[in-house]
């Protein structure tokens, strides 16, 4: 398993960015794949960022990577609100784009792109763990 933190500013999601890149690459995964992680990690480390640290700085956010036998797994920390996205409901996408609810598109999509997301609340800390399995 390998980790990086990161400060809970918008600007360091290209740093993890980066690092997911740098594992998909080193190990062989899919651009399919690399592409679903990255997309993920990009939401929910900015939605951590936005919603759970009000946008502000000074907060470590810690991703973990790992690769066991056909997936991959990704753990996202933050000291942030409490927020479990495994109970959020769906998105509503009927009608127009006035008369429709703002939010959970995202985490809609991170659904659609990982294959099992389980949230704990841990020692103060949000702790989402995500598994996909290898394309």
């Amino acid at each position: 398993m390998i980790r990086l933190v990161i400060d809970s500013r918008l600007a360091e999601i290209e740093r993890a960015a980066n690092f997911v890149a740098e594992f998909c690459t080193a190990h062989a995964l899919s651009e399919e794949d690399a592409h679903a992680l990255g997309i993920v990690l990009d939401e929910l480390v900015s939605n951590s960022v936005r919603h759970g640290l009000a946008s502000e700085p000074g907060h470590p956010i810690s991703i973990s990577l790992d690769l066991v036998p056909g997936e991959v797994l990704m753990e996202i920390e933050d000291e942030g609100v409490p927020f479990d996205p495994t109970r959020v409901a769906p998105p509503v996408l009927a009608g127009t784009l006035a008369e429709r609810k703002p939010g959970g598109i995202g985490i809609a999509f991170v659904r659609q792109l990982v294959d099992a997301i389980e949230y704990r609340r841990i020692e103060g800390r949000n702790r989402l763990a995500l598994r996909r399995r290898r394309r």
